[in-house]
């Protein structure tokens, strides 16, 4: 492969622009104080890309050739999460505008919409990522930044511009753990207000809509949002350690035209799970921390259960107790705290436990861990989302508890069956 002269030029610096973290430390003037030699910097950059090649050929960068089957798949995905982003502007309207139907709307989204993503990240997480409404939004904000930066005259000094922002070192680091409190702030909200209130859901999503615009102005590609204090973040990385069906990312191409190829992943984010070019992983201002990755992932994996647990025995009973608001603010919270600490030590013992290969004991258990929080949800979620959906389309409800089994025991099923591939 023959590389040509890297001299910045007005054209390679908007695509060095638009590449984002593909470019990383790739020296333009004015040069940094810590910079090579330029012979021996280009040597270097040289090096980089040829092994950015060689990666993008492994990670199965798609071919340029039309009509084929990725093609194909592709454009469907994409028209997927284009009508999965008209249905959240849709729910957000309805739900804070046009209240006629906002608790159809409020049923629809709790019983019919929530119950589907965690048994669709069991079987192909990567189908999620690509379709969440969230993140075609925080992708369309971040490249129509990128667009208007390269529009101007004056180009940024350094094409790695958003990469080296305290903002994103420090989400790079504590990113990860922020999502989980979000989300352990959430599902007791729920019980207090969301699964009641229209406006209180629609003020919930608004707010996360205008986190991901934010984050998509100000950090790479999905290193602001998706990677790190979205709150499904973690549960995808729980729910995909052995997926059934494997697709992939269709959100991050970028093109390096001096090399004439595409590559599935910028990488933007050390903890990213579509992370495929590991060259990139050097060329971050940080090396990757997997030992922190890894004690935040086993932290959320410790309290699944609980979570689960605190929430199906709160729902159950938290109508009968007739609780003021503050009052049913500092139980809920309060008997969720108990659930979450009795859940991780009982996950401390279950791991603390001697055997010949603590490594693969301890994957055992995080696996049980994961399979019993979502077979525990499902038992609490499908008799209800089988009642809204049959007295929605008009089935007697003599028939209900055959659908709760049958539904109940094609999850189980799945589950078991991803339980066996990732065991």
């Amino acid at each position: 492969m023959r590389f040509t002269n890297f001299t910045p030029a007005s054209a390679r610096q908007k695509w060095l622009i638009l590449a984002g973290p593909v470019s990383h430390h790739i020296a333009v003037s004015p040069p940094h104080k810590n910079a090579m030699p330029e012979a021996s910097s280009n040597r270097a950059i040289k090096s980089i890309f040829k092994a950015v090649a060689q990666a993008s050929a492994l990670a199965g960068a798609p071919p340029k050739r039309k009509g084929n089957s990725k093609t194909f798949l592709r454009i469907v995905i994409k028209a997927i999460s284009f009508i999965s982003l008209l249905v959240l502007v849709y729910f957000v309207l309805d739900l804070t505008i046009f209240t006629r139907t906002s608790q159809t709307s409020l049923a629809v989204f709790w019983k019919v919409i929530v119950p589907i993503v965690p048994i669709l990240l069991i079987i192909a997480p990567g189908l999620w990522r690509n379709i969440c409404p969230l993140a075609l939004i925080n992708m369309a904000t971040y490249r129509l930044s990128v667009w208007l930066k390269v529009q101007k005259s004056s180009l940024p000094a350094r094409p790695n511009h958003l990469t080296t922002t305290r903002l994103y070192l420090w989400l790079n680091r504590h990113g990860t753990k922020i999502g989980i409190t979000i989300l352990c702030l959430i599902i007791p909200m729920r019980l207090i207000a969301l699964n009641s209130s229209p406006k209180a859901l629609g003020l919930v999503l608004l707010i996360f809509i205008a986190i991901a615009v934010l984050a998509g102005l100000q950090m790479p590609f999905k290193s602001g949002w998706c990677t790190s204090i979205c709150p499904m973040y973690s549960v995808e990385k729980a729910y995909g350690m052995a997926p059934i069906l494997k697709l992939e990312n269709q959100q991050c191409p970028t093109l390096v035209p001096d090399l004439n190829i595409s590559l599935p992943c910028s990488g933007c984010s050390r903890s990213c799970l579509d992370l495929k070019l590991a060259p990139l992983g050097q060329l971050s201002p940080e090396k990757p921390n997997s030992f922190v990755q890894d004690k935040t992932a086993i932290l959320f994996i410790s309290i699944m259960p609980g979570l689960v647990l605190a929430y199906t025995i709160l729902d159950q009973s938290l109508l009968a107790l007739n609780l003021h608001l503050i009052e049913k603010m500092g139980f809920v919270y309060g008997v969720f705290a108990l659930f979450l600490i009795a859940s991780h030590m009982f996950y401390r013992v279950l791991t603390k436990m001697p055997t010949k290969n603590m490594t693969q004991h301890n994957r055992h258990v995080n696996l049980c861990f994961v399979f019993c929080a979502l077979n525990c949800y499902y038992l609490d979620t499908l008799p209800r989302t089988i009642n809204f959906v049959g007295h929605f389309l008009n089935v007697q409800s003599l028939y209900y508890p055959t659908f709760v089994v049958l539904a109940f025991a094609a999850i189980a099923t799945t589950s078991t069956h991803w339980l066996r591939r990732a065991w």
